[in-house]
């Protein structure tokens, strides 16, 4: 008995043993399909916000970023779908957000993030992002690990703007929530 144990063994060992064949989800064979799945993203992180009504679409642009348009709904570039997870998704749709409320309408100011606009604008709009974010439950320590992947690939960095964020959103999270 014991020699075939070793005799099965040593056979497979030498064939090789497969299990079951792994089922992958279906991925995207074409560019259409790749869209789908990143309007699901923002669709997702929009919801997330509440802020429904808002419209997030993908943008052209081939740098990692957001930006606000004052007669047409919130850009992400698909370069920036690719580094931030779903949190800091939400997070980078919260701070266009905060743009877009600093005028009191959902169609407000122009905006980059981190596109050398008014420095004032963008401690507005990244403290109305953590609060938002907060209220949703969602951890505002997203909003500095969005701004840490970004200001890596832009010149000159994020290094003053991603400290202030870390302050006023850690401040953000010891308050309870209220929604902005």
């Amino acid at each position: 008995m014991r020699n075939h144990l070793v005799l099965l063994a040593t056979l497979v060992a030498l064939v090789g043993c497969r299990g079951p064949e792994p089922t992958l989800p279906r991925l995207p064979h074409d560019a259409r399909d790749v869209n789908a799945l990143l309007m699901n993203r923002l669709d997702q992180a929009t919801s997330r916000l509440g802020a429904a009504g808002v419209e997030v679409a993908l943008s052209g642009r081939p740098d990692p970023g957001a930006w606000a348009w004052p007669a047409g709904p919130i850009h992400v570039s698909p370069a920036l779908l690719s580094i931030v997870d779903d949190d800091e998704l939400a997070a980078a749709i919260a701070h266009e957000l905060g743009h877009l409320h600093a005028d009191g309408t959902w169609r407000g100011p122009l905006a980059a993030l981190g596109d050398g606009a008014d420095n004032d604008a963008e401690a507005r709009a990244d403290e109305f992002g953590c609060r938002l974010l907060a209220a949703r439950g969602i951890p505002t320590v997203a909003a500095v690990r969005l701004l840490e992947k970004i200001g890596a690939s832009i010149r000159g960095g994020l290094a003053d703007r991603i400290a202030r964020a870390r302050v006023n959103c850690a401040a953000v999270s010891a308050v309870p929530a209220a929604l902005p």
